[in-house]
């Protein structure tokens, strides 16, 4: 788990994105800044096809009270500079794993 550091002020848009590797890293950015520290992260668990978004997972933590707009998951780890892009909605210049590679 990583904890982000930004107070969250209610009205304002923010653009929040988790990055994790397997047997690598998870990362918090918000608004394109990455927040609080890196946490390991092990092997992950590839049988997932569902997701929960704003919602109690049973570890204590609150049910997110707000708008959540525009989830995307993607099968692979974005960089600093992938997010900073879609922040601004700048379109992406690459394909993901093209088939043929060119």
């Amino acid at each position: 788990m990583v904890t982000g550091t930004t107070a969250v002020q209610a009205s304002n848009w923010y653009f929040v994105a988790i990055c994790a590797t397997e047997n690598g890293a998870m990362r918090l950015y918000v608004n394109g800044k990455e927040e609080g520290s890196s946490t390991p992260v092990g092997m992950m668990w590839g049988g997932g096809d569902r997701f929960q978004f704003g919602s109690n997972s049973g570890g204590g933590f609150n049910w997110f009270q707000g708008v959540i707009d525009d989830v995307r998951v993607y099968d692979q780890t974005l960089t600093a500079t992938d997010l900073a892009a879609l922040m601004t909605a700048a379109p992406y210049p690459f394909a993901f794993s093209p088939q043929p590679g060119d």
